[in-house]
């Protein structure tokens, strides 16, 4: 009986290793599609109007989060719950109220990422345009340390090498990317404060991104409903974060002020990045998932110069863009070894899980 059933099991582990890594690379690819398009039609909807008719971007985050939300709960609802109202509601009340301290952690990325945002915003205020883009992209190599020390992730020699091309590439993108000098009034700037921000932003931005992928690879609860509790943390603090920017000129104006359709092609792509990438980070990484952001801005800054003729093709730009894919081909081919994250409690989950079916 033991050996009989030894090839089924096998089966079924080909069958779910192949789904996964069709499920990773289908991921990724929307991935990096989306944060193309989401740059260049957030670009544009704040180009293509008057000043005074532009959409208040704050309650752009807020309804993101709030189709990220409603998205997020029919999935839930269809795939994990077979379309069962009892079952949903159950499955809330268990991951939401009753496993509360899971529930909690998600809050940490949350809000280290609102801090992220606010170190970003002082340390361009800071820099100079083109040293605070080259800086930023430290978050790659950043990401790929703590993945190391908190994961207990491997990378080969190739793979490390890769990452350094990939920040070398995609500074050199962005500089040969931007037009003309920087605008930064050079009497108003601190560049020890600018240099300190910067390194606190990649390094939360690291911290943030590998501390959300240990909770996603270290706990049962489904994508989906991972979905469904950042987005309801996202509500509330976009929700918080609006009122202290925008509120008076939302309470003046309305909350759909100037809002069309491509404002609301822009919130959805934001809403759909939310979702696809809690998808990249359980079946990849956050190390491959800066790779497809580094992707999207080359093919971001293409399309700019080619429709939008927002600049210029130069060397710098195809020697950039030629590293960063380069960059993306060797790290894709060599992948690292399999995460050893707890993987005692993964087994345990998968017992319990097993046993309820």
């Amino acid at each position: 009986m033991k050996d009989a059933s030894s090839p089924k099991k096998a089966g079924n582990a080909v069958i779910s290793n192949a789904s996964s890594f069709y499920t990773k690379w289908l991921a990724l690819t929307i991935l990096t599609a989306q944060n193309a398009a989401v740059v260049l039609f957030m670009r544009y909807s704040r180009i293509y109007k008057p000043q005074n008719e532009l959409y208040i971007t704050t309650t752009g985050v807020v309804n993101a989060e709030i189709i990220k939300f409603v998205v997020a709960s029919l999935l839930c609802f269809i795939y994990d719950c077979d379309m069962s109202i009892i079952e949903f509601k159950d499955t809330l009340n268990e991951e939401c109220i009753k496993k509360w301290r899971e529930f909690a952690l998600l809050a940490v990325p949350s809000g280290l990422y609102v801090v992220q945002n606010n170190l970003q915003y002082l340390a361009s205020s800071n820099l100079p345009a083109e040293v605070f883009q080259v800086l930023s992209n430290l978050k790659i190599v950043t990401t790929a340390i703590l993945s190391v020390l908190m994961l207990n992730r491997t990378l080969s020699n190739y793979q490390w090498f890769s990452i350094v091309a990939l920040t070398i590439g995609v500074g050199i993108v962005q500089t040969s990317f931007a037009k003309g000098s920087s605008t930064t009034d050079n009497s108003t700037i601190n560049p020890v404060v600018g240099f300190v921000a910067v390194l606190g932003m990649v390094s939360i931005s690291g911290f943030a991104g590998v501390f959300f992928e240990k909770v996603l690879k270290t706990t049962a609860a489904s994508i989906w409903v991972r979905n469904i509790q950042l987005a309801l943390i996202g509500m509330i603090i976009s929700t918080i974060a609006m009122y202290i920017k925008d509120g008076e000129q939302v309470q003046l104006e309305g909350f759909y002020k100037g809002y069309d359709w491509l404002v609301w092609t822009v919130v959805c792509l934001a809403a759909l990045g939310g979702l696809v990438v809690a998808v990249v980070v359980k079946y990849a990484d956050n190390v491959i998932k800066g790779f497809a952001a580094a992707i999207a801005l080359v093919i971001s800054c293409f399309v700019s110069v080619a429709v939008l003729h927002d600049g210029d093709f130069n060397v710098g730009f195809m020697i950039g863009a030629t590293t960063v894919l380069s960059a993306s081909i060797i790290y894709s081919n060599n992948p690292p070894k399999v995460d050893t994250i707890k993987v005692s409690e993964m087994q345990k989950y998968e017992k319990v899980s097993t046993i309820e079916k």
